[in-house]
């Protein structure tokens, strides 16, 4: 801080270097313990939610996106009682966009 100068903008320049450089985020982490399997779930439920975003975006630009429908299969497994497993099942559009982009592939 200079002379003069207002302490209110030196902390907040400091504030804006600091957030840049990710201190505060480091901060956070460190709060706490965090399990490594925790972590992994973490980073794929942020994974999952940029490819919605990406999603939603490409839909706004060029139109609906045909999604693969989920169906339950419910399996008998002795003790632990019945597990849900999905079967994924394209809908008719996305077998014709599958089938078009093998395609409009060149091979090299």
């Amino acid at each position: 801080m200079r002379p003069g100068q207002d302490p209110l903008v030196a902390y907040k320049k400091l504030a804006r270097r600091l957030k840049e450089e990710g201190f505060f985020d480091d901060l956070r982490a460190r709060e706490y313990f965090v399990k490594d399997c925790i972590k992994t779930k973490d980073s794929k439920a942020r994974a999952v939610a940029r490819e919605r975003k990406r999603q939603h975006r490409q839909q706004e630009n060029w139109g609906p996106i045909p999604t693969a429908t989920k169906r339950k299969i419910k399996k008998n497994k002795g003790k632990r009682g019945k597990r849900e497993r999905f079967l994924v099942e394209l809908t008719k559009n996305a077998l014709l966009r599958k089938k078009n982009a093998k395609k409009g592939k060149k091979r090299g």
